[in-house]
């Protein structure tokens, strides 16, 4: 049973080194505050015989596992939050899984950290035999004990996981050793089809004959145009596409693999400046090896880089430049299957061989092999008898529905390759049965068995465009995989294929670590991948990728909160995707918090961290298009994108609502792979310059605050009707709420903040739009017009550079410096300005957090000795900056030393030069009356010095202290009857 808690008074840390008539002058008034702040009460969640469910929290976060990254043998310290007070015990319950071994550890109370303890238990060591730790939490209060596991959609979904039960099925999970780039948790990429991003060398444009209705490309990579032969028809069938080189960019593509627009890696490099500004941590290309089409998703040879596009050294120069701007690379890798025109299958042997030599002649130099098919249909042609790719792929002869050939007879036998979904062109590498672990496609792919030696690594296919010095001076960062989960191998006859194979991605995954373990594996991954069906089970598991591309988890349930479609337009899309987890008569609010908390329960926290949040891709109809335009809706997708757990990705030009004139049902590969319209940013005031703003303003967010990037989950909201909906993230630097609004209409929103660890009377400010709200107790009411969304952050932590070039103010602290003991330290912040004349806030805060003063400058006499620091944060009443200053107070304390600025050896100071004990403020050197601070400076409920702000930070806060009284009124009565109150409500922190 559960109830909401009391109020909860937040403790401040305990006193030092006070003159008993000090100390208890300051307890009496700590406890009158405490007693008036709970309207008499001075307890807050107490040990009643009842555990306070709102109040319990875990995830598999940093904060609430340590290690991040456990392993077998190791240690492991998991912890657990409650309201302060609430918990009388409390106990892990653990299942190591692979050595078959449960334990039950009891948990300690570890500190008090603002409203929560904080409970932990610890295991010295893991069975060594374990692969996966399965743990849930019992929670004592008196006689009664309740159960805290992961969850399930059949909870009481507003206390996620607490039952009275003990459950065994909803455990929280860690994967031993399972790792993910510390780079990539939180990162922002952007997606670019090269093709159509910009052309920054036109003189790689090959142009296309008149006649060419195909894109069969014969001619080396040097040549000024590509050979296109013309399937033996007396004309091309109706709704083929003639190839060409489209120049004009607001054309809308044709649909076609042969239409290029000339965009190339040289034109990346041109606009890295446009991507850094705008905030990515790393790009994402679409395929870039040498292929006949624009997508390339075909690949002839993984040797060179497409010379549309550039070429190897186009590649490596882009490679250059994104690192020396400290962003990330990973390039797309298709590994399922190739094109049926390159060196592996060689059909219609466009590698023409010479018949005297046998060298290749009139195509680009790659090794002198034989293909696929040219043993198996045309060796009496070729002079192939044998080819090392022979058994690469599946081939069969007989009468199908169709002319294979082409050639207007659909009766006669044919050959077919099995290819990628059923297409001919692009055949599937058969990469033999797990046992076969040094088949020809494994060893190619990744060194087989030898995959963990460095040198083999380095030399295959996973490893060489990642190492540095071998295929570039330096290595991509990752890849991201084609259709992953097709690869296997063919079983039968007529295609009949085993795929969903994790040893082939497990190999994978060990050469590309074995190269650097901060390199990025992506999976193309549409369903959940913690329950793919198959061999794999569950891709994490298995130990294959780092993080998919998060359709299930992102991509369809926000299309579908927000435009009722789903990635592909389809409505049906949403059924599919809620109704495995979601009640009957569930409201989209409800059905996509409980989707969303799916993800946080069944993947680990690194992964679902690096998990590529996406909007719009290659593959999928454009966002902008789905709402219709309403850039409205547009920015809300991107909120959430910013807002929810994982690593955006952009897909190029969803920035500035791109495909916003389409309608939805338009095929992918024609407005969702339209050019990138650059003339949007000729008129800085329309829509689609102003959302790219907005998009800006979300990326800077995520790069100051931390929470946002791998910060914990909690949802605090959620009203159907109103389609309203708010979450926080916390982690313990800090916490920010984000707040939507889903419908036509203006919503007025009141959420409780108690369970996110600010204070009452917090101040709040939206890090988007700069309102500045202010809490009434723990509530903070929140307006958003129609579709609109805010990001409140404590005013205090605001970041300063979130806002449109050139329109924030300046916030200058003024200088800091040293003052002997008992001077006055002049806080002065007369020097800030703002660009555009307007006249500024201001407001001062010390270390804690606590406000300090409202006015432009603020005296502080009687500062304790040592090092203080300050914070300003000056607003405009939109925009806001802050800037920082300390003081040193007594001339015998050494400031911090700027980086480099050390003492040289020799230069310490001499023995006895140390500040002596005892060198504590004397009773009598309070401030004197008439000091106090003016009405309304004094620092707000809960602003009063403790650290601990949305989860974490703080130590182990152990006391009542208050505000010095001042006068000489004889308060020894009252304060006898206060100190026993106040020593009660420390009963339990010693």
């Amino acid at each position: 049973m559960a109830r909401s808690p009391l109020p909860v008074v937040r403790p401040l840390p305990v006193l030092r080194s006070a003159s008993p008539a000090v100390a208890v002058r300051r307890i009496v008034g700590a406890c009158l505050a405490a007693t008036l702040a709970l309207g008499g009460s001075a307890s807050a969640a107490a040990p009643d015989g009842d555990v306070e469910w709102d109040g319990i929290f875990a995830d598999t976060t940093a904060a609430f596992v340590e290690p991040a990254t456990p392993v077998a043998g190791g240690p492991l310290t998991l912890r657990l939050r409650a309201w302060a007070d609430d918990l009388t015990g409390a106990t892990c319950k653990l299942f190591y899984a692979g050595a078959d071994a449960q334990a039950e550890v009891p948990m300690r109370r570890e500190r008090q950290d603002g409203p929560f303890d904080i409970w932990s238990c610890t295991v010295d060591a893991i069975p060594a035999a374990a692969g996966e730790v399965y743990y849930r939490f019992a929670v004592t209060d008196g006689d009664d004990t309740d159960y805290y596991d992961a969850g399930t959609p059949d909870d009481d979904w507003t206390v996620r996981g607490m039952s009275d039960e003990d459950r065994g099925f909803f455990d929280f999970r860690i994967y031993l050793g399972l790792t993910t780039p510390a780079w990539s948790q939180g990162a922002t990429f952007y997606q670019i089809f090269p093709d159509r991003f910009f052309d920054g060398a036109p003189a790689n444009n090959r142009q296309y004959p008149e006649d060419c209705f195909w894109y069969l490309d014969f001619a080396p990579a040097d040549a000024d145009a590509p050979e296109c032969e013309p399937y033996v028809v007396p004309e091309p069938p109706a709704g083929w596409k003639t190839c060409a080189i489209v120049e004009d960019w607001s054309i809308l593509p044709n649909g076609g693999p042969c239409d290029h627009f000339g965009g190339d890696l040289p034109g990346v490099e041109q606009k890295l400046t446009y991507l850094d500004d705008l905030g990515i941590d790393a790009v994402y290309l679409n395929p870039v090896f040498r292929s006949p089409s624009n997508h390339k998703y075909d690949t002839m040879t993984y040797d060179v880089v497409d010379p549309r596009f550039g070429g190897t050294g186009a590649l490596a120069s882009l490679t250059e430049a994104v690192h020396a701007r400290d962003l990330r690379i990973i390039v797309d890798g298709v590994f399922n299957h190739v094109s049926d025109l390159g060196e592996h299958f060689n059909w219609r042997q466009n590698y023409a061989r010479d018949a005297g030599s046998g060298a290749i002649t009139g195509v680009d130099p790659y090794p002198e092999t034989c293909g696929a098919w040219e043993v198996f249909f045309a060796s009496s042609e070729s002079g192939c008898q044998d080819s090392p790719y022979s058994e690469w792929f599946q081939i069969w002869v007989g009468i199908d529905d169709y002319d294979v050939d082409r050639d207007g007879d659909d009766s006669e036998p044919a050959t077919h390759t099995c290819g990628w979904a059923g297409l001919e062109f692009m055949p599937d590498i058969d990469y033999r049965p797990p046992q076969e672990a040094d088949s020809g496609p494994r060893t190619w792919l990744y060194g087989g068995s030898r995959a963990g030696e460095p040198d083999v690594a380095r030399r295959s296919l996973a490893g060489k465009w990642l190492a540095d010095g071998v295929m570039m001076p330096r290595g991509l960062d990752g890849w991201r995989l084609d259709v992953p989960d097709n690869a296997g191998w063919f079983d039968g006859d007529r295609c009949q294929k085993t795929a969903t194979d994790p040893t082939i991605w497990q190999g994978f995954r060990q050469a590309v670590k074995t190269v650097g373990e901060d390199k990025y594996i992506s999976g193309e991954i549409w369903t959940d991948a913690s329950e793919t069906e198959g061999l794999a089970g569950d891709w994490f598991r298995q130990r294959t990728y780092d993080a998919v591309m998060n359709y299930h988890y992102f991509g369809t349930p926000v299309s579908c909160l927000i435009t009722g479609l789903g990635v592909h337009a389809d409505p049906a899309e949403c059924r599919d995707a809620f109704s495995a987890m979601t009640p009957d008569q569930a409201t989209p609010i409800d059905a996509f918090d409980k989707h969303m908390a799916r993800q946080r329960r069944v993947y680990p926290a690194a992964v679902y961290f690096a998990n590529q949040n996406l909007l719009s891709s290659h593959d999928s109809a454009r966002f902008a298009s789905r709402v219709s335009g309403d850039h409205r809706k547009h920015r809300l997708g991107m909120f959430l994108q910013a807002a929810l757990p994982g690593a955006p990705m952009i897909y190029y030009g969803d920035e500035v609502a791109h495909g916003e004139d389409a309608p939805p049902a338009q095929a992918s590969n024609e407005r969702g792979r339209a050019a990138m319209p650059w003339h949007v940013f000729d008129d800085a005031d329309a829509p689609p310059a102003q959302t790219r703003e907005y998009q800006r303003s979300l990326l800077c967010l995520r790069r100051e605050i931390a929470a946002l990037k791998t910060g914990s989950f909690i949802t605090l909201h959620t009203h159907n009707i109103d389609a309203t909906y708010a979450f926080a993230r916390f982690d313990p630097q800090g916490v920010a709420i984000a707040v939507i609004n889903n419908s036509d209409g203006a919503r007025r929103i009141e959420l409780d903040l108690r369970r996110t660890g600010l204070p009452a009377d917090s101040r709040l400010v939206d890090g988007i739009g700069g309102g500045q709200l202010t809490a009434a107790g723990h509530v903070v009411t929140v307006d958003l017009e129609a579709f609109g969304s805010a990001l409140l952050l404590p005013e205090a932590d605001a970041p300063a550079a979130c806002r449109a070039p050139n329109r924030a103010p300046l916030a200058d602290a003024g200088p800091g410096g040293m003052v002997e003991a008992g001077a006055v330290v002049t806080l002065d912040g007369s020097a800030s300005s703002d660009p555009d004349g307007a006249p500024l806030d201001y407001a001062w805060y010390d270390a804690a957090g606590a406000l300090l003063s409202r006015d432009v400058a603020v005296n502080l006499p009687d500062l304790p000795e040592g090092r203080h620091d300050f914070a300003l944060v000056v607003s405009d009443g939109v925009y806001r900056a802050r800037a920082e200053v300390s003081w040193v107070v007594g001339q015998d304390i050494e400031p911090e030393p700027e980086p480099g600025m050390e003492p040289e050896p020799g230069m310490e100071p001499e023995p006895g030069m140390e500040p002596e004990p005892g060198m504590e403020p004397e009773p009598g050197q309070e401030p004197e009356p008439g000091m106090e601070p003016e009405p309304g400076q004094e620092p707000e409920p809960g602003q009063d010095g403790d650290a601990g702000v949305g989860g974490g930070g703080g130590g182990a806060a152990t006391g009542c202290t208050v505000s010095t009284p001042t006068g000489d009124t004889p308060l020894w009565p009252l304060a006898g009857l206060l100190v026993l109150g106040c020593l009660g409500r420390m009963r339990r922190r010693g």
